[in-house]
């Protein structure tokens, strides 16, 4: 052992002052330590806005929405009368809008019933446009007077001459086409007068028995009889009125 470290004496001491110089210059040189991270706070302090709490501001900022309100009202309604409260301006229109719907319906339908009545009234000019309730209302159950001066006449159909009933009738200026003897089985026979309306063609629109100058009310007699006259017709007269009354008389035979 001591000659090793005789033979290496000059090694060793070599190495034990380097490592003395080493430890030396550590004290004197310190190494830079890490600085901890510090954290950062921002405070940020709000401070609310005090409402107005005085009587006059609160006045002063109702007003002046009162006001944009009306304004802005008024400019979408002019016409709006003065004694709409504001805010009322939208039932104001919607009750303008109603009531010019209904102005223009009742206008339409008054145009209608103009172009309706003028149409009846052309067609009534030509000979036609009369109602069935028209006609059947110039017609009544009672002698018609106005035919006192018109000639009776006996029918020209060979047809009304075959069978048990005599046909005689009343129509000014106008003679049968076609009369044809009713065809009836009762029981009974009487006189039947029957007063008609007669249009420009010579049809008998409306029939109506007069129970003035009938001398039976026996109803299958009076049934045959306006049968029979609603089929009768007469010759056509474009000079004759729209609508002219006659009658005709049924002289049944009791069978």
């Amino acid at each position: 052992m001591l000659a090793f470290l005789d033979r290496h004496k000059f090694g060793v001491l070599g190495t034990v002052l380097l490592h003395f110089f080493f430890l030396l210059g550590a004290n004197y040189v310190r190494l830079p330590q890490k600085v901890p991270e510090q954290e950062l706070a921002i405070i940020l302090n709000f401070q609310e806005t005090e409402a107005p709490n005085t009587d006059e501001e609160r006045s002063l900022e109702k007003n002046a929405k009162l006001d944009s309100e009306s304004h802005s009202n008024r400019g979408k309604n002019e016409a709006a009368p003065n004694d709409v409260e504001s805010g009322d301006y939208n039932a104001y229109n919607q009750e303008s809008t109603s009531s010019s719907k209904e102005s223009f319906e009742k206008q339409l339908a008054d145009e209608l019933k103009a172009l309706e009545e003028q149409v009846v009234q052309e067609q009534r000019d030509l000979g036609f446009g009369y109602t069935q309730d028209q006609v059947n209302e110039m017609l009544n159950a009672q002698k018609n007077t106005d035919l006192n001066d018109v000639k009776q006449q006996k029918p020209r159909s060979e047809a009304a001459y075959k069978g048990n009933t005599n046909i005689t009738y009343k129509l000014s200026n106008r003679f049968d086409t076609q009369l044809k003897v009713p065809v009836y089985m009762c029981q009974y026979g009487g006189l039947v007068v029957v007063n008609i309306a007669v249009d420009r063609n010579g049809k008998v629109v409306s029939a109506k028995v007069d129970t003035q100058s009938s001398k039976t009310m026996d109803g299958c007699l009076l049934d045959a009889a306006i049968k029979c006259a609603k089929n009768t017709k007469f010759n056509s007269n474009s000079n004759a009125a729209k609508i002219q009354l006659g009658s005709i008389t049924y002289n049944f035979i009791q069978q």
